[in-house]
């Protein structure tokens, strides 16, 4: 006999519907068995519907007064079960034909066996079909579980939203550990317990359940997200104690004492719960300000944890994050900016605990610029704080840079799904002024380096760039790389032509410095030949700029040059060179552009050559106005690649193409619904209301159309076409 234990903690309409499921699709005929139901101090309803299932003798009921939590539940359960095996089901799933029978036939394939599951369409680990299930409702879901067939594999993690198991295992293992209180991480150490004991774990490849999804802790509603997120956060750490995996993980920090309480605040909210310390230096720039700095220790006071700080005279960037590092204890290190934030802090120490050969992981930034982008980079954020007695170090006063020594003590790495948001400065003036400090900084580490080589870091003969080491090269290219970085965004920012030609020429001759240090291999290299283009560009040397776009296009295939090379062909109205040069990247990439430690917004990179492609062939169709069919053709792929980039990114400029495009092949309709769309994004857009007005005046609802007419003159008072169109409508139909 198979005893089926459901926990229930409110959600009425889940449990009836798990239910009926269980009492239409399990035999007794061909699969004897009991259902014990253990309420968790429910006041929905749910108890007194078990208590009239219970008093037609359809079930067991056990009733707490308050949530005694998931393992206690079903320990109980488990403890007035009278069947061989337990079958541990959540009450947030829909049961499908001959589900038990296809478990049993399972879990008695293999003696080893200790339990097994079925596949579903919402689980994590190796039980979830990829992709995932778009059938709706139960009659759909029944056909596709009919039909269903899939791999039935060993693995090591079964999920217990439907999980059956031999009593004789649970006993041996001793139930569920009531130390996770409410639940989360019970199963994963019952599963480890197992595979300790030598037993195997399966997936059922015929049976398939439908699973809702954790809807017994309300995760959307945004207070039980945060206590679910602390709840993971507490047994993730009862877990790894209690297999001796435990890794602790210090979080270190540089915080100017200038910062706003409110970022970091929001940066330490983020991950606190997922390490043990944190370590931060504060710094101050010219003179300390104790008030400024007793409200950001505050907030580390209040985070719970052990925290220590230092308060110094600011000094360089690495100086400081070496400072921070040199406070911390655990093994395990991540570093954070104070206006950073962590999206999936979760993922830390499950990657410590199956990686132990990984020394790095690589994460994912997503850095919000002034311009209302997102550069993705990838930074060494999570790392081995010591190797081998060594710890790594920071080098570079700014643009501070620690993979040069993790690569002398041979530390490996991996990429991994972690991300964070990154939010620097978005203020223009102080964006400025950090750009010009940069430039200080970073001059100041070039001057150290070739004036007073270290052993490590030159050969006997010191002064010139190629007498470097090759990581000191790698170090030094580096900085010529943010030194290029800053001069061009102080170009674009100065009004002053003569000034902006000074920078242009001091950014040319730092990027062919630093070209000269690399090798062609090195992954810096194509991005210099890029910007050596651009600022061509900006200097208004475009044929230059198309030698070194050409550089690193057909050497390295490097998307962003492709994007300025097309801008270049545009201009000579070499269409067809610019549609090869662009459909050539879209073919390589599939828009999957490949990560970097160097600062790119891959999406602005992707909706730009979906842009490029939509001008090649929009004034490519201008030359076939005689050719119908080729007209035609040409417009149409336009109008698809910019209304794929609209998709991806709204733009002002693309949709405003659009826009013409639709209304000059008379799909005024299609024009009206996207004009509508822009002037609620852009209140501002002047055409978007015109082109309304016009639409309305043509179909003759002329009140709508002078309301759109007025907001066009609020706009541009003194438009000419706004001004008469508005008069003539007044005129003939009145001013109301």
């Amino acid at each position: 006999m198979v005893s089926i234990i459901i926990l229930t903690y409110g959600q009425l309409t889940y449990t009836k519907q798990c239910l009926e499921s269980l009492f239409e699709y399990t035999s007794q005929v061909r699969s004897a068995y009991e259902v014990i139901m253990v309420d968790n101090g429910s006041t929905d309803g749910t108890k007194e519907y078990l208590q009239g299932l219970e008093q037609a003798g359809k079930i067991k009921a056990i009733y707490n007064q308050d949530n005694r939590g998931f393992p206690a539940g079903v320990n109980q359960g488990a403890k007035i079960a009278q069947g061989e095996y337990l079958c541990l089901l959540g009450n947030d799933t829909l049961l499908t034909e001959g589900w038990l029978e296809k478990l049993l036939r399972c879990i008695k394939s293999d003696n080893k066996i200790a339990l097994v599951g079925p596949y579903t369409n919402h689980s994590s680990g190796y039980q979830q079909v990829n992709p995932q299930p778009n059938y709706k409702g139960q009659e759909e879901l029944k056909k596709y579980a009919e039909k269903f067939s899939n791999e039935e594999k060993y693995v090591d993690f079964i999920v217990f939203f439907c999980t059956l198991i031999k009593c004789k295992v649970w006993e041996e293992i001793g139930g569920l550990d009531e130390d996770f209180g409410i639940g989360n991480f019970e199963d994963n150490l019952f599963n480890y317990r197992c595979l300790e004991k030598g037993y195997k774990l399966k997936v059922a490849g015929d049976c398939f359940v439908h699973h809702y999804g954790s809807i017994t802790f309300e995760k959307k509603n945004p207070q039980k997200l945060k206590e679910f997120s602390s709840l993971m956060a507490r047994n993730q750490k009862i877990f790894l104690k209690k297999i001796n995996r435990y890794e602790p993980v210090s979080l270190i920090m540089i915080c100017a004492d200038s910062e706003k309480p409110e970022t970091l605040k929001e940066c330490l909210d983020s991950i606190v719960e997922w390490v043990d310390e944190i370590c931060i230096v504060f710094n101050y720039r010219d003179y300390p300000r104790p008030w400024k700095l007793n409200r950001l220790k505050e907030l580390c006071g209040k985070s719970g944890i052990p925290n220590s700080s230092l308060y110094i005279k600011f000094t360089n960037f690495s100086d400081m994050r070496n400072k921070s590092l040199g406070m911390a204890t655990g093994r395990y290190i991540l570093w954070l900016d104070a206006d950073d934030k962590m999206t999936n802090p979760a993922s830390i120490r499950d990657l410590i605990l199956k990686n132990p050969h990984i020394d790095v992981f690589k994460c994912k930034i997503l850095s919000y610029t002034e311009q209302g982008t997102v550069e993705t980079i990838v930074h060494n954020r999570i790392f081995r704080r010591i190797k081998n007695n060594k710890s790594p170090y920071w080098v570079n006063r700014c643009h501070e840079d620690i993979s040069y020594s993790m690569n002398e003590l041979e530390y490996m790495h991996a990429f991994t799904d972690i991300t964070i948001q990154h939010f620097g400065y978005t203020n223009v003036k102080h964006w400025i002024a950090k750009n010009k400090r940069n430039l200080k900084l970073l001059q100041e580490d070039i001057k150290e380096i070739l004036a007073s080589p270290k052993e490590r870091d030159l050969e006997e003969s010191p002064g010139k760039a190629e007498e470097l080491k090759p990581h000191q090269r790698g170090r030094l290219s580096m900085i010529y790389y943010g030194i290029v970085n800053s001069y061009i965004i102080l170009a674009g920012t100065t009004k002053n032509p003569k000034r902006k030609l000074v920078i242009l020429v001091q950014a040319l001759n730092a990027t062919d410095e630093c070209i000269k240090l690399l090798k062609s291999e090195d992954p810096l290299m194509p991005k210099m030949w890029v910007m050596r283009g651009i600022i061509c560009m900006d200097s208004n040397q475009n044929l230059a700029a198309k030698q070194s776009f050409h550089k690193a296009y057909d050497e390295w295939q490097q998307p962003e040059a492709a994007v300025n090379l097309a801008e270049l062909y545009l201009l000579e109205q070499n269409y067809n060179k610019a549609i090869e040069i662009l459909n050539g990247v879209l073919e390589k990439y599939e828009g999957a552009y490949p990560w970097s430690n160097l600062s790119y917004d891959p999406v602005q990179l992707h909706t730009l050559l979906l842009d490029k492609l939509g001008h090649a062939y929009a004034n490519k169709s201008q030359g076939c106005k005689d050719n119908p069919e080729a007209f035609d053709e040409y417009m149409k792929k336009a109008e698809g690649y910019y209304r794929e980039s609209l998709n991806i990114r709204p733009k002002l400029d693309i949709l405003n193409i659009l826009i013409q495009i639709l209304r000059n092949t008379n799909r005024l309709d299609d024009a009206t619904f996207f004009a509508v769309k822009a002037v609620n994004k852009w209140p501002g857009y002047f055409m978007g209301f015109y082109y309304l007005a016009e639409y309305e005046q043509l179909n003759n609802r002329f009140v709508t159309a002078k309301l759109f007419y007025k907001e066009c003159l609020k706009l541009k008072p003194t438009h000419a076409e706004a001004l008469h169109n508005l008069k003539v409508i007044e005129q003939m139909h009145g001013r109301k």
